[in-house]
């Protein structure tokens, strides 16, 4: 209920004969009230820190309990609180047994040295040796291998030519450095995570000669032989996925905000950066970026309804449709040619949705997507004609519910208890799927979100919840989808990190060469590939290992 609605309604109650439901609403009123409070006062805190950092001061720092938990006099805001929901979903597992760090390693040689007490102490006269008592220790050392290549060079007097043999394939023909170290120097930038200027540090400490400007131009350079991977690996891995996944996180780029796109399912993960993350970015990098092409036809129109585009202008689009895709010149001219009676205004306000809708018409006609698992943020919605949602963001908004009334506390814990039981069904649902499961858990869905509470605001999520049904549910027909997102959320967090390390890039060869890196990585990871191994052929021109994009085809028995 709006809340000046509500205002007026208690001004109106007879504060000496309050019926059940009236003292209920007063309740709401209040919980509605104090959620703004907190809300207001998060706000507030963050402009005041923000003030005082742009007159060169610093903000309210936050630090943690020495245990790190929840201080239980101070109660936290809403916003401060811990809405992961893994206690609630964290299953009970055996404990696996610890390995044996010291067993056999076949990549790993070990040297065996033998240390004889005899050699350095006089032992009694009668002592006799018996048998070794084994030790094992692991060690670890960085230093430079200065390389001198001295090649023979023969001249032939009957062919006029000198003869030499080739470098090493570790060596490059140009620069000073083999493909080994910059292997190593790209994979502490980009997989560990260390600024160059550690990895200088690190480089000119262990006895390699070497300038900051070399280094950023090695990592560069790797980058550039490696640029073609990302894109291979991003087409395949959407080609024959069951689904896509996506979610978007900030980047910065030569000193403006930008938005790093991540897309994954269990193959692959690729990085993207770009402006903006609008519907139309998206399906620019889920069609890898070909051509933009533009299509209104009666599902084009449908769509521009759906989005909510200027009425006359869908009046006077109607009669002029067509079924042959636009390139974004074409489609300009069409919309001046039949816009025309539109005021300026007008026309401008409502050129974004019809391209919008337009584009998305196009995208369906190329049947290319499966099924587009998100989190629900704006620019997902309707990407693909199957569409699933997160279960542990919906989770997410009653876990940031955060009444101050008992009852309303209850109530609240007991959905959520009853909200995660019907979670660990549809996982078991997943590993034996029955027709008969499948009906009950419809079933139990509709019972779950009709549930009506003394609370407002978690009667108002759990009806927004059950309008969701659809999407949620998308798993009933299709076992092997996830039932959460956070694959694609645990590669946002390599991002993340890479920007609290690094903060931005300058130059567009950096930026791919972080986006390409962090694509490499991940894929190999999820496809069990060394990618040391994998980057170091790709730098030499061995091409001994299959390409990635190629792997991913073979594990999915995918006819190229």
């Amino acid at each position: 209920m709006d809340l000046s609605v509500s205002l007026l309604m208690a001004k109106k109650l007879d504060v000496g004969r309050l019926s059940s439901a009236e003292q209920h609403r007063l309740m709401n009123l209040a919980e509605h009230l104090y959620s703004l409070l907190q809300e207001k006062e998060g706000r507030i805190s963050d402009l005041e820190d923000l003030v005082n950092e742009l007159k060169g001061e610093q903000g309210k720092p936050k630090i943690a309990g020495k245990n790190r938990k929840e201080d239980k006099e101070v109660p936290k805001s809403s916003e401060e609180k811990n809405h992961s929901s893994e206690k609630e979903r964290k299953s009970s597992k055996k404990k696996k047994p610890k390995s044996n760090k010291f067993s056999n390693r076949p990549d790993l040689e070990l040297r065996i040295e033998v240390l004889d007490i005899a050699e350095h102490k006089k032992l009694p006269a009668d002592a006799v040796f018996q048998s070794y008592r084994t030790s094992h220790y692991y060690d670890f050392c960085i230093e430079a291998d200065l390389i001198e290549y001295r090649r023979k060079v023969y001249y032939s007097a009957s062919t006029g030519k000198y003869y030499v043999s080739d470098l090493p394939t570790n060596c490059p023909v140009k620069g000073d450095y083999t493909y080994s170290l910059q292997e190593q120097v790209y994979r502490l930038k980009y997989k560990y995570g260390m600024p160059i200027g550690s990895i200088l540090q690190l480089l000119e400490d262990g006895g390699v000669e070497i300038t900051k400007g070399t280094l950023s131009n090695l990592l560069l350079s790797v980058g550039e032989v490696l640029s073609s991977e990302r894109d291979a690996i991003h087409q395949a891995g959407i080609s024959v996925g069951l689904y896509t996944s996506s979610d978007t996180t900030l980047d910065r780029f030569n000193g403006e905000n930008h938005h790093a796109h991540i897309f994954c399912n269990q193959w692959f993960t690729t990085y993207y950066t770009r402006s903006k993350k609008d519907r139309q970015t998206v399906i620019d990098l889920l069609r890898c970026n070909k051509e933009r092409l533009y299509l209104l036809n009666e599902q084009g129109i449908e769509l521009c309804k759906i989005l909510k585009s200027n009425k006359a202008a869908i009046k006077l689009l109607e009669s002029h449709l067509f079924t042959t895709p636009k390139t974004a010149i074409e489609f300009k001219a069409y919309l001046e040619e039949h816009l025309f009676t539109l005021s300026d205004k007008a026309f401008q306000s409502c050129q974004k949705r019809i391209y919008e809708a337009a584009y998305l018409a196009a995208y369906y006609e190329e049947k290319q997507l499966g099924i587009f698992l998100s989190d629900n943020a704006p620019q997902y919605n309707l990407i693909s004609i199957f569409t699933a949602l997160c279960w542990i963001h919906v989770g997410r908004h009653f876990k940031k519910m955060n009444p101050t009334n008992a009852i309303y506390q209850k109530q609240l814990k007991d959905f959520l208890l009853q909200f995660w039981m019907y979670y660990d069904w549809l996982l078991n649902y997943k590993k034996s799927p029955t027709p008969e499961l499948k009906q009950q858990l419809q079933d139990d869905f509709d019972v779950l979100f009709s549930i009506e509470t003394d609370y407002d605001q978690l009667n108002d999520r759990i009806n927004k919840t059950k309008a969701l049904k659809d999407k949620l549910l998308v798993v009933l027909d299709n076992p092997d989808l996830p039932l959460h997102n956070n694959g694609a959320e645990l590669a946002a967090r390599r991002q993340v990190r890479y920007r609290d390390i690094s903060f931005q890039t300058r130059s567009e060869k950096g930026r791919n060469a972080k986006n390409i890196a962090l694509s490499i990585y991940q894929t190999c990871k999820k496809l069990g590939v060394d990618a040391t191994q994998y980057i170091l052929d790709k730098l030499t021109q061995k091409n001994q290992m299959i390409p990635l994009a190629d792997l991913i085809f073979q594990k999915t028995n995918y006819a190229v």
